[in-house]
């Protein structure tokens, strides 16, 4: 809020001193119908939700302190330690029993936190929607939901990054290892893989490590697959989060206006080009341009495009090889950050 209330004040400094720019008037008008509607947003769903705080309160704590620890990750936790070959993956006892017993005690040392401070829950809440009601908007309650969202899985988050970091060393271990069995390593100055002579030690050696690694790979993969889910879950409604927050910040509202109602104005201020027509005159023929205008199908197309292309470089500008490929290899997925919207 406070980068675009400076992006308004700096354009009507530049107008003022340029006058005859109408693409920076446009962008200024653009920026205030869009501040105006966000406000105006965060008025009725702040008073909608300050009616129904109690409720709110109730289904925060039904998902998250219910539903999520005690359902999907104690209970999931709890049946992939039990012995009887979950997913069909054959778990070594002593690796499942250390794995397991870290996730239900970072679970458990969570909910006794949240337990804990659960009485502040009303306070933080209220503060919040009094932020959205008295000018915030409802761009800052989507913010308090997005940062709170983030708060409240944060062991969840702690499990993922230590699963990821335990799958992304195991796949390269397993890798290097099975390159040395088959008498090759990779040449990290000229990034290539090149042959290599290994004496017998140093294959038996490399054999032993493999099998071990290969044994232990499928216990870590069974939790890494049950956190990759969960987190995946709430990556999915981080993401939902941050595409609303850019559809509302970038709402093209004052171009739609004037599309609408562009046949009232005396000047055609859009328009997706200019149009030759030719009257019908065999003695002095003459050629007419008028202007194409601009229809709300465009205007809208051109938004969700936008919109969508920053979703997705906000994603692939730091997961360069791919989320697929991501997901595989065990590279942590950043969540989208607030101040690209």
């Amino acid at each position: 809020r406070i980068h675009r209330l400076r992006e308004i004040f700096k354009l009507i400094v530049e107008i003022s001193n340029d006058s005859k720019n109408s693409k920076k008037k446009h962008y200024a008008r653009h920026l205030i119908v869009a501040l105006l509607l966000d406000v105006l947003l965060g008025m009725i769903i702040g008073h909608i939700a300050a009616q129904y705080c109690d409720e709110i309160k109730a289904l925060v704590y039904r998902i998250f302190g219910y539903w999520l620890q005690s359902k999907v990750m104690l209970e999931r936790v709890s049946w992939i330690m039990s012995r009887h070959a979950p997913m069909g993956f054959k778990l070594n006892e002593r690796w499942d029993t250390i794995l397991g017993t870290m996730f239900i005690l970072v679970v458990d040392a969570w909910q006794g936190l949240t337990v804990a401070l659960s009485p502040y829950a009303e306070v933080i809440m209220s503060l919040c929607i009094n932020c959205a009601m008295y000018g915030g908007g409802v761009s800052v309650l989507i913010a308090f939901v997005y940062d709170g969202l983030l708060i409240l899985t944060l062991h969840v988050f702690f499990l993922y990054s230590i699963c990821t970091r335990m799958q992304n060393a195991q796949i390269t271990l397993l890798t290097s290892l099975f390159k040395l069995l088959r008498g090759k390593k990779k040449n990290i100055l000229r990034n290539r893989v090149d042959h290599c002579a290994y004496d017998g030690p140093q294959l038996l050696v490399g054999t032993i490590i493999f099998v071990v690694a290969l044994f232990l790979f499928q216990t870590t993969l069974a939790y890494y697959i049950l956190v990759i889910g969960v987190w995946g879950s709430i990556l999915t409604i981080l993401s939902l989060l941050w595409l609303l927050l850019s559809l509302l910040g970038n709402l093209p509202l004052y171009s739609l206006l004037l599309v609408t109602y562009q046949r009232s104005l005396p000047v055609q201020t859009l328009s997706m080009g200019v149009v030759l027509e030719a009257k019908e005159s065999w003695h002095n023929p003459t050629f007419l341009v008028k202007s194409k205008p601009c229809t709300v199908t465009i205007v809208l197309k051109a938004w969700i495009k936008f919109c969508s292309l920053k979703l997705y470089c906000a994603y692939e500008s730091k997961a360069t090889e791919g989320l697929v490929w991501s997901i595989i290899s065990g590279v942590r997925i950043p969540t989208p950050s607030l101040v690209q919207t």
